[in-house]
């Protein structure tokens, strides 16, 4: 009976970190904002786009 009792607790135990590290899992990660700044020659940041009906140029980086 004893080990019965045990064989229960440890599969009790097992299930609940199961569970828990299931909803533990689902957290979202924060992501990092990016700025903008109008660009002339593209120097000093690491990407960019140009947009617009006049292809102004935005360079942009993480903030």
């Amino acid at each position: 009976m004893a080990n019965c009792s045990r064989l229960l607790s440890a599969i009790l135990l097992v299930m609940l970190l199961a569970v828990t590290g299931e909803m533990m899992g689902t957290a979202k990660l924060a992501e990092a904002r990016t700025c903008e700044s109008q660009s002339h020659s593209y120097r000093g940041l690491p990407r960019g786009k140009c947009r617009g009906f006049r292809r102004r140029c935005f360079c942009t980086k993480h903030c």
